[in-house]
């Protein structure tokens, strides 16, 4: 028994034609087919696509394209192409019937569980796909006043009011259900505007009474359109890996009414999904079709966001179209292994980086003698803050299981003292920075007034300025919460009160520190030319290594991460060297300090003070003065050995510019 027919007949002019075919059994039998291989299927969407539409057959056609699509993994261009033109042709014939909807729906439903590429073939099709919804939404609205299809990745809930409706605004809300499908949503209308709550809504907006305007009759037909994601938006703004569009895409529209330039804004909210919580930049944008040349592209003109709480971003707009949210990440998705390594990497570094801080606190403050001088009351100090960003980094990241009131009170008091601690340390680097270029580059005018109180008002002050104002303002303090860690959230708020200050400083670190090496090697050229040059070169070496360490400059290592191409060689530099430097402040300026060993030596031993100056080989060791008038030891090299005796050499590192250690 034939599935198909097609009748002969005659034209005006009684010249014989064929007749439409009539392949309604055809497409059933299609339908109904248990088992096709994907070759089988694009070559029958291709035949669709071909195939004449009517009326008669319409159903039938968008019944066998949803049994067609159901179950497709992956869509080929080839394949996209066809079910485009199949579904343009099946709502270009205008049918009413809700039976047509719910089967347009069902395929689109079945598209965006798919996958499929990109490119401008690709981008036509699915913006042609769009435009079908549109289309038959609109048809539909013709035949029934009131009607909503639910599918897994599209739905649509359309009213008919009277205009009168509008006084006060109208509502929509749609609830999420714990992320199991549209199909199973629940929404509801509200005929005022301010009635539409946001807790625990998916999407939501609020029609301004003002559209009432653009209505040319008293019948308001509305629809609203719910895309579970964002695969039919095919863009080149969303084309890279760092920004994609949120979950839901929302098309609100008024039948045979375009609605711009509102005065008082559409509102509409969105839900953000807790998978994407991590995003650095959200931008509320609409779905423009002339753009691209007419394929259409995301734009933000017209929009704008209002605010962010709770996990809900609410956008003004004033015109009514496709809404939606680009989220911009910048953050890779660590390899579980490679974070694990990190981690590790950073909490063993900072415990041991914790027992010599102590240590070197403890050397220096068990003796008064060995705190005389500027330099030591610096290193001190930023021992100090070091001390207390590890402690905190170690106790206070982590976020914990449970998500209670309590608990999340914690984490942001530990995310707060985390930053504060980090800004203190940079600045405290750049009062080193500040007092090294004194003492080695602008000798004749390194006398500065109270410069330990001008210091400390400065590193451990300003930080508690951008941190104060940072926690107590509610807009930004809501920063400070962070579901993967106790930190602030990578964005704006992060980049200027933490990215910023640490850029700069780190910037006037690295000009003082070309300047001191620059004049570091000229003045050692002309001493002691009896060494060897590679007995000079390893010693500036290890000069240039103590004083980028005493001034942080392998947080650039920090900056190096925001790439997120490299392959992890700049994070686990920046988690060695910065969770070490603690270790390295010990070395270089506790154990390699001959003062510092002869005094705990003469202490350990029950020796009485000697009458020599320590820091120089012999009771009767030389001393000179420097161009600035202040008598200076003769061994002041900060990687000199302890038999070492070099006569007028520079101030090499960081400490006993003038009788301090060295």
């Amino acid at each position: 028994m034939p599935k198909g027919t097609r009748y002969c007949g005659t034209d005006d002019d009684g010249n014989a034609l064929w007749m439409s075919p009539n392949i309604e059994d055809c497409l059933q039998s299609r339908a109904t087919t248990p088992k096709m291989s994907y070759e089988e299927r694009e070559k029958e969407i291709v035949n669709l696509s071909e195939a004449t539409i009517t009326l008669e057959n319409v159903s039938a056609v968008a019944d066998d394209l949803t049994a067609l699509t159901n179950g497709v993994d992956v869509l080929s261009v080839e394949m996209l192409n066809a079910i485009a033109d199949t579904l343009d042709n099946i709502v270009n014939v205008g049918s009413t019937s809700l039976q047509v909807t719910e089967a347009v729906f069902s395929t689109v439903s079945n598209l965006l569980s798919a996958e499929f590429g990109e490119g401008s073939d690709v981008a036509s099709s699915s913006t042609k796909i769009v435009r079908a919804v549109d289309t038959q939404v609109s048809s539909t609205q013709q035949g029934q006043d009131s009607f909503q299809v639910k599918d897994v990745n599209l739905a649509v809930l359309a009213s008919t009011n009277n205009r009168s409706v509008l006084e006060g605004g109208l509502g929509f809300a749609s609830f999420s259900n714990d992320n199991t499908g549209l199909e199973n949503t629940k929404w509801r209308s509200f005929q005022n505007e301010n009635a539409v709550p946001l807790s625990g809504i998916d999407v939501s907006c609020k029609i301004p009474e003002e559209i009432g305007n653009y209505v040319g009759s008293d019948n308001l037909q509305l629809s609203y359109v719910i895309y579970s994601n964002g695969m039919l938006f095919s863009s080149p703004t969303t084309s890279g890996a760092t920004s994609e569009v949120m979950s839901r895409v929302l098309s609100v529209s008024v039948k045979d009414t375009e609605v711009t330039n509102l005065r008082n804004p559409i509102e509409i909210s969105f839900g953000i999904p807790p998978n994407k919580s991590n995003y650095q930049v959200a931008t509320c944008v609409y779905w423009d079709f002339n753009l691209q040349d007419g394929i259409g592209d995301w734009s933000s003109d017209g929009c704008f966001m209002n605010v962010t709480n709770d996990n809900i971003i609410t956008c003004f707009c004033n015109h009514l179209t496709h809404f939606s949210v680009l989220l911009e990440f910048k953050q890779r998705n660590l390899d579980p292994d490679v974070q694990f390594v990190l981690i590790l990497i950073s909490k063993v570094g900072c415990l041991v980086s914790i027992v010599c801080l102590i240590a070197t606190l403890v050397a220096f403050l068990s003796f008064r003698r060995l705190r005389n001088e500027r330099p030591q009351r610096i290193l001190i100090s930023l021992s100090v803050s070091l001390l207390c960003l590890y402690i905190m980094f170690i106790i206070g990241i982590e976020p914990g299981d449970e998500r209670t009131d309590r608990q999340m009170t914690k984490c942001m008091i530990s995310a707060t003292l985390i930053h504060y601690f980090t800004l203190t340390s940079i600045f405290w680097m750049v009062v080193e920075a500040v007092n090294l270029y004194y003492n080695l580059i602008k000798v004749f005018k390194s006398k500065v007034s109270l410069f330990m109180l001008k210091a400390s008002l400065f590193a451990w002050g300003v930080p508690g300025i951008i941190v104060g104002g940072m926690a107590g303002w509610e807009t930004t303090r809501k920063e400070y919460m962070n579901d993967q860690y106790c930190f602030m959230k990578i964005g704006f708020s992060f980049y200027v009160s933490i990215a910023l200050p640490v850029a700069v400083c780190l910037l006037f670190n690295i000009i003082v520190f070309m300047r001191v090496m620059c004049h570091l090697c000229r003045r050692t050229r002309t001493q002691n030319t009896s060494e060897s040059f590679w007995r000079n070169l390893s010693k500036r070496t290890q000069n240039a290594f103590g004083i980028s360490i005493l001034l942080g400059l392998t947080w650039i290592f920090g900056f190096l991460t925001f790439d997120i191409e490299h392959d992890y060689i700049f994070d686990l530099f920046f988690c060695i060297f910065n969770s070490m430097q603690g270790v390295c402040v010990f070395i270089f300026f506790c154990v390699r300090q001959k003062d510092v060993r002869i005094t705990w030596k003469r202490f350990c031993c029950g020796q009485k003070r000697a009458s020599y100056n320590v820091g120089s080989s012999s009771a009767s060791s030389t001393r000179y003065t420097n161009r600035s008038g202040r008598p200076e030891s003769a061994n002041i090299d900060l990687f000199a050995k302890s038999n070492s005796q070099m006569n007028g050499r520079v101030a090499m590192a960081i400490y006993d510019y003038n009788n301090a250690i060295c």
